[in-house]
């Protein structure tokens, strides 16, 4: 909560992969993807406290890196989980104010383009 995210969600039952980036990205931003490249997967295990009980999460996410047309960036809530899209640039990003699942992801996809 309170912190910059990368837009996700879960499969529906008859969707692809990138059937779902697509349709996550359009439903979280309001961006179109130009073109996509599949960047690695990443696993994350951690517990949370949900009304006073400690419960386990495990995340599993695939990654891509994307090009996107923001002419149509939502800038309000979606009246689940966000509070809507914003471009940020990376020197604004930190360990303190980005989810601590996507921040080493978006360093190492950083790494990635910088040294293509």
């Amino acid at each position: 909560m309170g912190k910059y995210d990368l837009p996700g969600g879960g499969l529906d039952f008859d969707e692809t992969t990138e059937q779902c980036l697509e349709r996550e990205i359009d439903e979280e931003t309001g961006a179109k993807i130009l073109n996509k490249e599949f960047f690695c997967y990443n696993e994350y295990r951690c517990q949370y406290r949900e009304n006073g009980e400690y419960k386990n999460f495990h995340h599993l996410a695939l990654y891509y890196i994307v090009n996107l047309d923001v002419a149509n960036i939502k800038n309000g809530g979606d009246g689940q989980d966000s509070l809507g899209a914003e471009l940020i640039p990376l020197s604004n990003l930190s360990a303190l104010n980005t989810s601590p699942i996507a921040y080493p992801i978006i360093l190492r996809s950083v790494n990635k383009i910088t040294q293509e």
